[in-house]
């Protein structure tokens, strides 16, 4: 399980330190079943859209790795 810390996800403004976090992870476990989390959500920061972002990396991510 690769957990994914929900303020630097739902807060910052800059997606890309999420993606390499992400990828960071689907390179280790490569190979080898896993699940990405997105722990302990308590805002979104007024950006729904945040969500749906975060899981579009997740699979493009995991489409790249497996």
């Amino acid at each position: 399980m690769w957990r994914e810390g929900a303020a630097l996800a739902t807060l910052s403004e800059d997606l890309q330190p999420i993606r390499e976090h992400m990828e960071e992870g689907m390179r280790i476990l490569q190979g080898h079943p896993y699940q990405f989390v997105l722990r302990e959500i308590e805002t979104l920061a007024g950006r729904p859209q945040r969500l749906h972002e975060w899981a579009r990396m997740g699979i493009e991510l995991a489409e790249k790795y497996a």
